[in-house]
Parts: C-alpha cells; sequence; structure tokens
C-alpha cells in the first residue's frame, strides 16, 4: 500500500514482525506526483499490509 492511499487512523501491519504504523495525517494531492509515492510501504523485505 502506498501512502497517498492511506486515510487518517488506517494501520498498517508487517506480517513477519508485527511492527505496526499508524497515519497520523494524510498525504495531499502533491504527494501523488512527489518522489514519497514510489512503492509500497515495506518491513522485512515485503509490502505491509492493511490491518483488519
Amino acid at each position: 500500500m502506498r501512502c497517498n492511499e492511506m486515510k487518517k487512523s488506517q494501520v498498517l501491519v508487517c506480517e513477519d514482525c508485527g511492527f505496526e504504523v499508524q497515519v497520523v495525517k494524510e498525504c495531499g494531492e502533491e504527494c501523488e506526483v512527489g518522489a514519497c509515492c514510489t512503492g509500497d510501504i515495506s518491513c522485512c523485505g515485503k509490502p505491509m499490509k492493511l490491518k483488519e
């Protein structure tokens, strides 16, 4: 999942180590075309998943 796809309060989790990241502030429109959204947010070499 890329940072520009995430909404405030959503949590990403690493399925391998359990590390979690919560969105405190959403990206703006400029982020979609900027360098910060170049790929999936990853941990342990794999894309992190949205926590359900």
